[in-house]
């Protein structure tokens, strides 16, 4: 499973997602390091995977310009956590009451569901 969890199918998938999800932080933030050195940190990334030790950096402690406090992984950990959801989700069944899995219903089957 350490093959298919570094891919590069798998690996570039989470990174589009990556991307995506982190496309209005700010350039000071390691998404742009990320970003910058993709094909360094992709390599560094599956290598780490295969040989089954990668390490998780802690969350990084954030305050929002409301003063919301909240905390979040690195992008390199977000990255591998895709990547572990991805794969997991060919083996793992999904409740159809996750609506917020593709095809469930999203918002309006959610609301159904907690008012019936």
């Amino acid at each position: 499973m350490l093959s298919t969890l570094a891919s590069d199918t798998i690996i570039d998938r989470a990174y589009q997602w990556l991307c995506h999800q982190r496309r209005h932080w700010p350039a000071n933030t390691d998404i742009c390091d990320v970003r910058f050195h993709w094909p360094v940190v992709k390599r560094d990334i599956q290598q780490s995977l295969l040989r089954g030790n990668y390490r998780f950096e802690p969350m990084s402690r954030v305050t929002k310009a409301n003063g919301e406090v909240i905390h979040v992984w690195s992008s390199r950990d977000a990255l591998v956590l895709k990547a572990l959801a991805i794969v997991l989700a060919q083996y793992l069944p999904v409740s159809e009451r996750c609506t917020h899995v593709k095809g469930h219903g999203g918002a309006t089957a959610g609301v159904r569901t907690r008012s019936s």
